[in-house]
C-alpha cells in the first residue's frame, strides 16, 4: 500500500527505495518487526523526499519519543533545525501547540504569526522558512496546520504537559478549557491519549491530575466564576484520570480513582466533585462517603452505583439528570440525600418508583405466601402436606410464576418456619410456634411483625 501510494506521488527506483528507507528510519515498528505508516506520515516524508539527518538525539520535553507519532514528529523538527538552522524541537512544537490550542489550527500570515513566532524565539530571518514547515501549509495568505488530526494531537501534548508539571497556574487561555470540554469524555481518543503521557507511577499521576484539578477550580474562580464550566472541566480531567488508573472500567479501580483525585484518602468527605454528562456504564462506590458542594449534571448510571446508610449528599450539592439501569439494583435511598439540594425531580422521582416497585414486589410476596400457605389448611387446621402434590399445586398457579418453589422452601426452612418431615414420602409441616402468624396472614390478609420480616427477605433474594 505504501509504495502504490508513493508510487501515484512519482517515486521510483532509487527515489523510492529513499523515502522507504527515511520513513523505516524515523518510524517506530508497530509490532517489533513490521511497520505501519500512517498516511500524513508518508505524505510528509515524501514532501522531504527522503532525509539524510543523524536522528538518534532528539532531545524534547513535549514529545515522548517512544511513541511512534511523537518520535516522527521529532525527527522532523530535528531536520529542521539541520536544514533550516530553526529553533529546536520544543520551540517548534510551543509554536505547532500555539496554533492548535489558540487558534483552532489556523493563522492569518500576519504580525499575529511574527509575534507568536517570536514568543518562542523565531528570529524574523526565518519567519518565511518557518511557515514552509513540514508541519505547516499555506493558503491564501493562512498558515494552516497540515493534518486535520493535528489539532487535537497537539492540543494533547499541551494539556498532558501542564499536568506532569504540576503548573501553578496551568490555564493560561480560555481555549483549554474547551480542550477539557469538547475532547475529553468518557475513553475518547484525546483522553486515552493524555493518560498515556502522564508520568510517572500511579500514585505520582493521580497526585499530578489531583493538583492540575485543584488548581483548575482556583483558576475558574477567579478568571470565570462560573460553576457549570468548572463541573465541566473537572469532570473531563476525571475522565482522563479513570482512563490513566481505571483503564478495566471496574467499580474497584473507579473508586480508587474517585478518592485518590478528590482527597478522600486521609477521611470520607470531599469537596468539588463534580461529573457532566457522563452516559457511559461507570460505576463507583459510594459508601461510607460524605458529598458536599458536588455538582452532577447527567450521570445515566448514578444510581447503579453503590451506596450505604453513611453515603450522604448534603444541602450544597446539585443532582441533574440521574439515571439508571435496573431499578431492582438501586442501593439508594432518601436518607442518603438532604433534602435541601438542588435537583431537577429525576432523584426523587427515581427514589419515589423504587420504593413504589420494592412496595409492589412486597404485596407479590405477600399474595404469594397467602397463596402458599392456604394449601395447608384444612378446616381451618394446618396439617402436613406431601411435598410433591403442594409443588405440583404451587406450581400451576400463576400467583407463583416469579419464584422458585424449592427457593421459597430454603428461605421458611431456614427461618424455621417449616418443617420437612420423611414419612413414607417427604412431607411438609408449618412449625407450630408460627401457626398463628399464619392464621392471621391467611385469614386477616395482614402480617404479623415476623411475617413482614419474612416479606422483606423473600422480596430482596427472590423478587
Amino acid at each position: 500500500m505504501t509504495k502504490e501510494f508513493l508510487d501515484k506521488r512519482g517515486f521510483r527506483g532509487k527515489q523510492l527505495e529513499k523515502v522507504i528507507s527515511t520513513l523505516k528510519k524515523i518510524t517506530l515498528p508497530s509490532n517489533g518487526q513490521d511497520y505501519s505508516f500512517s498516511p500524513y506520515v508518508i505524505d510528509v516524508i515524501a514532501d522531504f523526499n527522503g532525509i539524510n539527518d543523524d536522528t538518534s538525539i532528539l532531545n524534547s520535553k513535549l514529545l515522548n519519543t517512544n511513541k511512534p507519532q511523537d518520535y516522527t514528529i521529532a525527527c522532523i523538527c530535528n531536520r529542521e533545525i539541520t536544514r533550516q538552522g530553526q529553533v529546536g524541537i520544543d520551540k517548534q512544537i510551543k509554536v505547532l501547540m500555539d496554533l492548535a490550542v489558540e487558534h483552532n489550527g489556523a493563522i492569518k500570515k500576519n504580525k499575529l504569526f511574527i509575534d507568536i513566532l517570536s514568543k518562542y524565539d523565531v528570529s524574523e530571518d526565518k519567519t518565511e522558512t518557518f511557515s514552509v514547515h513540514p508541519l505547516l501549509y499555506e493558503e491564501n495568505k493562512v498558515i494552516y496546520l497540515k493534518h486535520d488530526h493535528f489539532e487535537e494531537y497537539f492540543k494533547n501534548i499541551y494539556l498532558a504537559y501542564f499536568i506532569n508539571v504540576k503548573s501553578s497556574k496551568p490555564l493560561g487561555s480560555r481555549k483549554i478549557i474547551n480542550i477539557l470540554i469538547e475532547n475529553c469524555s468518557f475513553k475518547s481518543s484525546s483522553v486515552k491519549e493524555i493518560s498515556s503521557r502522564i508520568e510517572g507511577d500511579v500514585n505520582l499521576g493521580l497526585s499530578n491530575i489531583k493538583e492540575f484539578i485543584q488548581n483548575t477550580i482556583i483558576y475558574l474562580m477567579e478568571a470565570e466564576s462560573d460553576s457549570e464550566l468548572i463541573c465541566k472541566s473537572v469532570s473531563g480531567l476525571l475522565m482522563i484520570a479513570l482512563e490513566f488508573n481505571s483503564s478495566d472500567n471496574s467499580i474497584q479501580k473507579n473508586t480508587e480513582t474517585l478518592k485518590s483525585i478528590f482527597d478522600l484518602s486521609t477521611n470520607n468527605e470531599t469537596n468539588d466533585f463534580y461529573i457532566y454528562n457522563l452516559n457511559a456504564k461507570v460505576k463507583f462506590d459510594f459508601s461510607d462517603i460524605i458529598f458536599k458542594n458536588t455538582t452532577i449534571n447527567g450521570y445515566k448510571y448514578f444510581f447503579d452505583c453503590q451506596f450505604n446508610e453513611k453515603t450522604y449528599f448534603d444541602s450544597s450539592c446539585k443532582l441533574l439528570e440521574l439515571g439508571y439501569e435496573n431499578i431492582n439494583n438501586i442501593s439508594a435511598t432518601e436518607k442518603n440525600f438532604n433534602i435541601k439540594l438542588q435537583e431537577d425531580g429525576t432523584l426523587s422521582n427515581i427514589i419515589r418508583n423504587k420504593n413504589q416497585n420494592i412496595q409492589n414486589k412486597q404485596n407479590e410476596a405477600l399474595t404469594m405466601l397467602k397463596s402458599f400457605f392456604s394449601m395447608f389448611n384444612y378446616n381451618g387446621y394446618y396439617i402436613a402436606k406431601e411435598e410433591k402434590s403442594s409443588r405440583s399445586k404451587f406450581n400451576k398457579s400463576r400467583i407463583n410464576q416469579k419464584i422458585e418453589f424449592d427457593d421459597l422452601i430454603y428461605i421458611l426452612k431456614k427461618e424455621n418456619v417449616l418443617n420437612l418431615v420423611q414419612r413414607e414420602n417427604v412431607y411438609i409441616e408449618i412449625v407450630n410456634d408460627y401457626k398463628g402468624d399464619v392464621d392471621k396472614l391467611c385469614n386477616n390478609g395482614f402480617p404479623s411483625l415476623r411475617f413482614k420480616n419474612l416479606i422483606k427477605e423473600i422480596t430482596e433474594e427472590l423478587l
